[in-house]
């Protein structure tokens, strides 16, 4: 009897768990002030991922139709979860060549700590910034 309960208690959770994450993965595609629990659908997103990858590996034990259920659903996200967590290649060249825009900012103030006469004879920032070689200051 108390497996039993529990595969149902359990089964209700993961179908509750699969519609918000599919209601979150669709986020993407729904304009944001078409409803404010759209918005908070979206938030959770991050969180149900591990949760619905916990109830597959639970339900993998228990009922492998229902793991592969949970594993189909997941899949389906998957162009969310690579836009929600960036799962991509880092690139270890940090250049401003053709491929990449680099982009600078700065705190005007900061130099101010370096320069007394900060609003009179400071220096030309753009000498300063101008080794940096960004694309947008």
């Amino acid at each position: 009897m108390g497996s039993r309960l529990f595969k149902v208690i359990f089964s209700i959770f993961s179908l509750c768990c699969l519609l918000l994450y599919i209601a979150g993965a669709l986020t993407a595609y729904i304009p944001s002030p078409a409803w404010w629990g759209v918005n908070v659908i979206g938030l959770l997103f991050p969180l149900l991922v591990p949760v619905v990858l916990a109830c597959g590996l639970v339900w993998l034990l228990l009922n492998r139709k229902m793991a592969l259920v949970c594993f189909l659903v997941l899949a389906c996200g998957i162009k969310t979860i690579l836009a929600t967590f960036a799962l991509h290649s880092p690139k270890n060249n940090v250049s401003n060549g053709m491929e990449g825009l680099t982009i600078l900012s700065y705190n005007v103030r900061e130099f101010s700590a370096l320069y007394k006469d900060y609003w009179h004879a400071g220096p030309d920032y753009k000498d300063l910034l101008q080794p940096l070689n960004a694309d947008i200051v």
